[in-house]
C-alpha cells in the first residue's frame, strides 16, 4: 500500500513534517511519522517511555492509596468495635443504676405501706376507682 494510501486510510490530526498522530488515552498521545525521519523515530520512542514511566507511577500511586485506604477502613473498624464495646459498657452501667434505683424505690414504698396501712388502702381505693371510670369510656 502506499504512502498516499495510508494516509488516507488513517483517521486523525496530520503534524509538522507529515506526522499523522492517532489514538488518545489520557495524556497519552502516540505519534506515528509516516516518513521515517530517525529524529522523528526516537522522539517518538523517547516519548512512548516517558508515557510508560507515568503510566507505572500512575499505577504505583494507585496501588499506594488503595493500600492506604484498606488500613483506614480497617482502623475505621477496631474504632467502631471499641465504640460498640463503650456503649455496651454505659448500657450496662445505666441499667443497673436504674435496677438500683427500682429497687430503692420499691423499699421506700414498702416501707411507706407498713407505717401508714390506712393510707396506703385509701390511695390504692382511689386509683383503682379512677381506672374503672376510664375503663368504662
Amino acid at each position: 500500500m502506499s504512502r498516499e494510501k495510508l494516509r488516507g486510510a488513517m483517521t486523525g490530526v496530520n503534524g509538522p513534517g507529515g506526522e499523522q498522530k492517532i489514538g488518545w488515552s489520557g495524556t497519552f498521545l502516540a505519534a506515528i511519522s509516516l516518513k521515517r525521519h530517525p529524529m522523528k523515530q526516537e522522539q517518538t520512542m523517547a516519548e512512548l517511555k516517558t508515557a510508560s514511566a507515568e503510566s507505572t507511577a500512575a499505577r504505583v500511586k494507585a496501588d499506594i492509596a488503595a493500600d492506604d485506604l484498606s488500613a483506614q477502613v480497617t482502623a475505621l473498624r477496631e474504632d467502631l468495635s471499641r465504640l460498640t464495646e463503650s456503649v455496651r459498657a454505659l448500657g450496662q452501667g445505666a441499667k443497673s443504676v436504674v435496677t438500683d434505683e427500682a429497687s430503692l424505690m420499691t423499699e421506700r414504698l414498702r416501707d411507706k405501706v407498713r407505717e401508714e396501712p390506712l393510707m396506703a388502702l385509701a390511695v390504692t381505693a382511689g386509683v383503682a376507682y379512677l381506672f374503672g371510670l376510664l375503663s368504662r369510656r
